[in-house]
């Protein structure tokens, strides 16, 4: 085809009103092969068709592309947000079925709110939260558990003091740890209750009250709580309230008491045996003289605590059994709550 000897093609098919309305008109030409839209600019000769096929055919691979990494990203924004949906929906129809005035239920909401955002922004992601870890084999866990857990363990003085980071018994202690997180005002634990066993505190600030102190503590990651549980049945006299997304690990004493019979040396029990003989002692003159607390305050606690690790590593001795010591550990257990 051809008009007074010129070739036509899609430029001189169509009359154009200048330079920038032909740009215009090929730039909206290029949006149409990769949109399902229309435009009245077609191709002409067999070059032409192959060029506009081939362009057809990117566009196809290129728009899919992108449309599918959008729905994925989509869905997978969706799915994170699922839980707090479905909590977010329980929550409107207990205020619902409830009839929970519109004030209260807004103090709530705006209260729940805050708590997610806190949780989101600074809670730690823990060892059972991950799946993945969870159904592993149990030896790989108790060497993730030994990495993850093990500088908790040896900041409490008797354990650094006793137990070597590479020995087996500092293994199954890391295994034996039970993980727990909550958000901002959560008590983790209050003044009467029964402590099965010490935490240690992982992240987060939380504040401790009691009668027995004239001001509340601050607690920061590191510190232990309710040791005494440890080693005997304990009623907590104080209350711990976490004050932003916190994490911590408990150590039970039914726990302790079986790894450190299976798995600790004669020595490591001799040595926790004085320990713990030295601390009923000093818990029973604090408890008389009203100073008996959860967690050791301040820095003359913190010496308190030294001072009898360094004592029971002087006079540690004899020549008992690990079963022999585990045995001295129930009657210091049975003797401490009295």
């Amino acid at each position: 085809d051809d008009d007074g000897g010129l070739v036509r093609t899609w430029l001189s098919n169509y009359e154009f009103e200048s330079l920038a309305h032909a740009y215009a008109s090929s730039f909206h030409w290029s949006l149409t092969q990769f949109t399902p839209a229309t435009q009245n600019v077609a191709p002409v000769t067999f070059n032409e068709r192959v060029f506009a096929s081939a362009v057809v055919l990117v566009a196809l691979i290129t728009f899919s592309t992108f449309l599918g990494k959008m729905t994925t990203a989509m869905t997978q924004l969706l799915n994170l947000n699922a839980i707090q949906y479905q909590q977010e929906m329980t929550l409107r129809r207990f205020f619902a079925e409830a009839k929970i005035s519109s004030g209260l239920a807004k103090v709530v909401w705006m209260m729940f709110r805050r708590q997610h955002r806190l949780h989101e922004r600074h809670n730690k992601i823990g060892f059972n939260q991950i799946r993945q870890l969870v159904v592993m084999p149990s030896d790989l866990q108790a060497q993730l558990c030994h990495r993850v857990y093990s500088e908790c363990i040896l900041s409490l003085p008797i354990f650094k003091a006793a137990i070597r980071p590479s020995t087996g018994c500092m293994r199954e202690l890391c295994s034996v740890l039970t993980e727990k997180s909550a958000g901002h005002g959560h008590t983790v634990f209050s003044a009467g209750t029964l402590a099965k066993g010490a935490i240690c505190i992982s992240t987060g600030q939380l504040l401790y009250q009691t009668r027995r102190l004239t001001d509340p503590v601050d607690v920061a990651s590191g510190v232990w709580a309710c040791e005494a549980a440890l080693w005997g049945d304990w009623k907590c006299v104080g209350t711990l309230i976490a004050q932003s997304a916190t994490m911590w690990v408990g150590l039970e004493h039914k726990a302790l008491l079986q790894t450190l019979d299976q798995h600790a040396t004669n020595h490591v029990c001799r040595l926790i045996q004085r320990y713990v003989s030295l601390f009923v002692a000093d818990a029973k003159q604090r408890n008389s003289d009203g100073d008996m607390t959860d967690i050791a305050v301040g820095e003359e606690g913190e010496e308190a605590c030294r001072r009898m690790v360094t004592e029971a590593i002087r006079t540690a001795g004899g020549h008992r059994t690990s079963r022999e010591c585990m045995s001295v550990f129930g009657m210091l257990a049975k003797r401490s709550d009295k």
